[in-house]
Order: structure tokens, then C-alpha cells, then sequence
């Protein structure tokens, strides 16, 4: 159950890495 946690966390953590950046980027462009 543990192992199973450490594999998933990785997959769900990048994507969401991922999206943060570019809802960053997205907003700089918007407001600028």
C-alpha cells in the first residue's frame, strides 16, 4: 500500500507541477 503510494505520487505530482507552470504563465500573459 506504501509502494503503491510512492509510485503514484510521482505521476500525480509532475502533472500537476506541470499545470501550476503554466497556469503561471497564462496569467502572466493575461494581465500583462
Amino acid at each position: 500500500m506504501v509502494k503503491k503510494y510512492r509510485e503514484d505520487s510521482p505521476k500525480m505530482l509532475f502533472p500537476g507541477m506541470i499545470q501550476l507552470f503554466i497556469y503561471n504563465s497564462f496569467r502572466e500573459i493575461t494581465f500583462t
